[in-house]
């Protein structure tokens, strides 16, 4: 019984996943004879569904920060050491290591170490950096200029 509730559970999450890649590519969903059934946020007068929107436009503007080579590289190797440290101190609160505190603080100021020396090859500052600026009403820089000298339009207040 349990081999079988994965198979579904399973299934559930592939067909839900297409649903998705369906909607953010646009395309008809339904059986073949009638594919009238489109995902909602393509249908007038209604929004793109959340999922859509924040996914995508998350990750289109992450990759327009974020396009120097050195820079990818240094976020690929810094992004997953935060969640690392999360699971570091949860495994040594498990084992009642407080003595290795240090562990998991120096995998955070490394994390954000590297993402900053990525941004300066960028030349913007990184988004925890915009975020204070915006709540502070202070100019921030999201998008470096390009450095072949082409005018871009301002980013920021």
């Amino acid at each position: 019984r349990m081999e079988n509730e994965d198979t579904a559970a399973g299934a559930a999450v592939h067909s839900s996943s297409l649903l998705v890649s369906w909607c953010l590519r646009g395309e008809s969903f339904g059986p073949r004879r009638e594919r009238r059934h489109r995902c909602p946020g393509w249908l007038p007068g209604i929004a793109p569904p959340r999922y859509d929107a924040g996914v995508a436009t998350w990750l289109n503007n992450w990759l327009e920060r974020h396009q120097h080579p050195v820079s990818r590289l240094l976020h690929v190797v810094a992004i997953p050491l935060l969640p690392l440290a999360g699971v570091l101190v949860v495994v040594q609160g498990v084992q009642a290591r407080w003595d290795l505190w240090w562990r998991p603080v120096a995998l955070v100021i490394g994390s954000y170490f590297l993402q900053w020396i990525g941004h300066r090859l960028e030349g913007n500052d990184m988004g925890e950096v915009i975020l204070i600026k915006k709540l502070l009403g202070r100019p921030y820089v999201a998008v470096a200029p390009p450095r072949d000298g082409t005018p871009q339009p301002p980013t920021g207040r």
